[in-house]
């Protein structure tokens, strides 16, 4: 009877530990179950080609293809996903040598470089690369050997330093072209510019908002002495909001505000400008178009909101979402629109736009042009 009663207490024992023991697994897993539930189509999409496929599936194709199915389902611009190698290519096009020259470039079916862009005056045009030019080798080295995420690595550099690029243009056409690399600051018109206009009117142009143009701002600001000021944010952007709202804090008090909202955590994250008495009160001008966006917006709301600026131009793009941007293993980065950003206590304007208090009808391309009436009509407003 006593050993009846041992084994009684032995099994409920062990069905109490089993118990306890799926109950904490399964509070612990709870996602992973719901996942796997939520998404068994999935599952068995992958069991299948990973076990039946007749070759060997890289498994850094299977995640990023994975990762790269999450972020588009979101079904919006604003969401990206990049890895190391389109990073290196976003690089290449947008912040080097390349970019400087006034070309762009992408991968053809050959695993070649093709050339998309050459800008009109550019040091791309002026050394003979045409839209359309397969770029075969770089100083020798084979591209397809190399391979293009490498081989498009070579065209940055430093500053002034040649390399001899073998073109294939067209069917019958191969040439070389020795090309200088450079890496100099942009001209008027490009990411940053300034200048004393007429009436001691300082004129302040930037395509981004981040550490290096605010610091760049402050030091324009700095060094010259002027009467009023035209920024021009037409085109711009966007970038970090913590640095728009520091350039804005160099014309105001404390109290100005972004606030950020996650739309389904409900997390807030607030930037604020604070005093330190030397905000500089002359008057100001805003420039902007629909090709300002994001931070851009921000910046040119906080003018108008505060009336401290005029703004002038046309309606901004009219983004006012936010987005997160995080970084996964070997590099990999992912971005994803989290929530609104909200300007002080006017309405959020994400598909609105931010309108100019002066409506001054322009074609972008005329920016910085003789005909750049956006521009005639902030000095005349200034003057």
């Amino acid at each position: 009877m006593k050993k009846k009663t041992c084994v009684l207490l032995l099994c409920a024992a062990v069905l109490l530990s089993s118990s306890v023991t799926y109950l904490l697994t399964t509070k612990k897993y709870k996602r992973e179950i719901e996942f796997c539930r939520d998404n068994a189509d999935l599952l068995m999409v992958y069991e299948e080609i990973s076990t039946k496929f007749y070759k060997e599936i890289s498994k850094e194709n299977l995640l990023d293809y994975m990762i790269k199915g999450c972020v588009e389902a979101c079904d919006e611009d604003y969401c990206d996903y990049y890895t190391p190698d389109m990073i290196t290519e976003k690089r290449v096009n947008e912040n080097s040598s390349v970019s400087r020259s006034g070309f762009a470039v992408d991968k053809n079916r050959q695993d070649l470089i093709v050339v998309t862009k050459v800008d009109e005056g550019s040091r791309a045009e002026e050394m003979g690369l045409e839209v359309g030019d397969i770029i075969t080798s770089i100083d020798g080295e084979d591209v397809r050997e190399k391979g293009y995420y490498k081989a498009i690595r070579d065209l940055l550099g430093k500053d002034g330093t040649k390399m001899t690029l073998h073109i294939r243009r067209g069917k019958d056409t191969e040439l070389d072209i020795e090309f200088i690399r450079d890496n100099t600051v942009p001209e008027a018109g490009k990411s940053m510019y300034c200048e004393i206009m007429e009436n001691d009117i300082l004129y302040i142009g930037f395509d981004y908002f981040n550490a290096n143009y605010l610091e760049w701002v402050k030091k324009t600001l700095s060094e010259n002495e002027y009467r009023a000021i035209i920024f021009d944010i037409r085109n711009n952007s966007g970038g970090e909001t913590w640095s728009t709202v520091e350039m804005f804090d160099l014309f105001a008090e404390e109290g100005n505000r972004v606030l950020t909202r996650e739309e389904r955590t409900g997390k807030e994250l607030v930037y604020e400008t604070t005093t330190d008495g030397k905000e500089i009160g002359c008057p100001v001008a805003v420039l902007v178009n629909e090709n300002s966006i994001s931070s851009a917006e921000i910046f040119a709301m906080f003018f108008k909101d505060t009336g401290k600026g005029t703004l002038i131009g046309t309606k901004t793009k009219g983004k006012g979402i936010f987005q997160n941007n995080l970084y996964l293993s070997n590099m990999l980065t992912y971005s994803y629109t989290a929530g609104y950003y909200y300007v002080n206590d006017v309405p959020n304007y994400d598909g609105v736009g931010v309108y100019p208090d002066i409506i001054v009808e322009m074609d972008e391309t005329l920016k910085l042009t003789p005909e750049d009436v956006q521009l005639k009509t902030a000095i005349e407003y200034l003057g």
